[in-house]
């Protein structure tokens, strides 16, 4: 049965570009961009919600545009726009005044309900009170009797013990005493709390005596960060204490994503609670597709800035067929990944567009106890100031992991001096064409530390933390 097919022409003036959005025939659509290939417009690609499949741009908002584009796609589509928006207004009307009968009937039913509950409500609650007088009543009388009943006991304790006094008085008139011990003096209650100061005080001066110990301050368990060495991409693997799992970028080819899975299976890893790609460029998602096809993924986090690359197109055609969880997280996003490690989005900011897809990139703060790290993607040096403008000192951090695998346009004299991070990571090929990390941004990342850790030197590079302190080892 073919499948039917639902369109919409969505004008987006803000961005200057007309989006169509479509379900059916995936054939149709590209027909479509081949019939209007006059206009410039994006790649194919796959919506990750809603009612529609694909969607395609046209860059373009002009009326007679738009006009263009809605005539062909009726032509390519079926059906006309005016007729499915004329049909669905009158099935709309008709929804309308079935949900408000559909409402009243409810409404009378709750009304029903609720009087029919009141009327029982207020029988229960005669019952009750009726009950607690009756208890009350009971227990009056039953005090009553009882007070009457001591009142008895007492009186014959009092009589009894008459008579007992007045039988030894006889006895004693009639009996001499043959001798008389003398009194042993009692030691006083001030003796007695002396000497038991004295013993206790004898007792902490015996050897092994201890104090009890502080245990105020408790070290966590440990956090474990792994820097892997993809070449000129990155990819980190985060380890919570509790064991769960997080991923940050998957390098730039599958044998990346490979890489990756075969050291979590080292650390007998199961499932990563949520991949990150930073931005979509091919050197920080070329693995991720190999990492939902051979690995259990719960979740993806995505910076939301569509591409048209194939290995972009077949990440998210991925993750809607397997329906994992996605979401594109903004500033302001803050959340546990472990019982005592909180993370929070510091980039990008809503509803605004980055020309530069560097500048997409998700930033993460991360803080375990008194440890904390910042992973900056590729963000560059202009939103590197945005980020000292807008969190200012509490940027500062233990460690860093260097922005654009080193290169001149990120990690400004300004940010470093703001972070001052006591250890920097980079992530970056050997003889990689691009010459990072450059001679300048390792001159000033060395001002601030001496401790800079390249994968291109060290190869993958491993960070533990109790959450106090950090130790790193490295493969080389």
């Amino acid at each position: 049965m073919a499948k039917k097919s639902i369109w919409k022409i969505d004008p987006q003036e803000k961005i200057s570009k007309t989006r169509v959005l479509y379900t059916g025939p995936e054939k149709n659509i590209h027909l479509l961009k081949e019939r209007l290939k006059h206009y410039k417009s994006s790649d194919v690609y796959p919506t990750m919600s809603g009612e529609y499949d694909y969607q395609l741009f046209f860059y373009t908002t002009a009326a007679n545009d738009i006009a263009s584009i809605t005539a062909m796609a009726e032509t390519i589509f079926g059906a006309s726009v005016s007729e499915y928006k004329e049909k669905k207004g009158i099935d709309k009307k008709l929804a309308i005044i079935i949900s408000g009968l559909i409402a009243l009937i409810i409404l009378f039913g709750i009304y029903a309900g609720y009087t029919q509950y009141s009327k029982v409500l207020q029988q229960r609650q005669a019952a009750e009170q009726l009950l607690k007088e009756k208890e009350a009543e009971e227990l009056a009388r039953a005090a009553e009797l009882q007070k009457q009943k001591e009142k008895e006991e007492a009186a014959s304790a009092a009589a009894a013990q008459q008579a007992a006094e007045e039988e030894n008085k006889e006895e004693t008139k009639e009996q001499a005493p043959e001798s008389v011990e003398e009194d042993k003096p009692e030691e006083t209650k001030k003796e007695k709390i002396s000497k038991k100061d004295e013993e206790e005080s004898v007792i902490s001066a015996q050897p092994g005596f201890k104090q009890p110990a502080d245990f105020s301050q408790q070290i966590g368990k440990i956090l474990k960060i792994i820097f892997v060495d993809v070449g000129q991409a990155d990819a980190i693997i985060l380890i919570m204490p509790s064991r769960k799992c997080y991923v940050i970028d998957s390098g730039d080819k599958p044998k990346d994503g490979k890489r990756i899975i075969e050291i979590l299976q080292e650390h007998k890893i199961k499932e990563i609670e949520t991949l990150v790609l930073t931005h979509p460029h091919k050197d920080h998602i070329g693995g991720a597709k190999y990492i939902l096809d051979n690995f259990k993924v719960n979740s993806v986090w995505d910076a939301g800035k569509p591409v048209t690359s194939r290995t972009y197109k077949d990440i998210l055609q991925t993750v809607k067929e397997k329906r994992i969880r996605y979401e594109t997280p903004k500033r302001g996003k803050s959340m546990n990944w472990d019982a005592k490690v909180n993370i929070r989005v510091l980039h990008p900011v809503h509803n605004q567009d980055y020309a530069n897809i560097n500048n997409t990139s998700i930033v993460i703060y991360l803080k375990y106890l008194n440890i904390k790290f910042l992973f900056m993607g590729d963000l560059e040096e202009e939103y590197e100031h945005e980020l000292v403008k807008s969190f200012g000192s509490a940027l500062k951090v233990d460690g860093l992991k260097v922005g654009h695998h080193g290169s001149r346009t990120s990690s400004s004299e300004e940010f470093l001096r703001i972070a001052r991070p006591s250890k920097f990571f980079i992530q970056v090929g050997e003889g990689n064409k691009f010459g990072h990390p450059t001679p300048s941004t390792l001159k000033r990342l060395k001002s601030f530390s001496k401790d800079v850790y390249r994968t291109d030197e060290v190869g993958d590079i491993i960070v533990e933390s109790d959450g106090i302190k950090m130790k790193v080892t490295t493969q080389k």
